[in-house]
């Protein structure tokens, strides 16, 4: 009985392929994937401190109410 083997991990070893300058239409992907990934981050960013401060508020509303 043959055993199936995994499929879809490839393992590389050692430095990238790519040789010479990107092409220019690569370089543009590349970076529209970058903005995207800052301004994905920025958002996350955002919605944390967002939630600190109302955690904060809510505890400071919390203690004002409960002599």
């Amino acid at each position: 009985m043959q055993r199936a083997r995994a499929r879809g991990r490839v393992v590389r070893v050692g430095a990238s392929r790519a040789v010479g300058e990107p092409s220019p239409a690569l370089d543009r992907v590349a970076h529209l994937e970058r903005a995207f990934v800052v301004k994905d981050f920025r958002r996350l960013v955002i919605t944390v401190v967002a939630m600190l401060a109302l955690l904060a508020a809510s505890g400071f509303v919390v203690n004002a109410l409960i002599p």
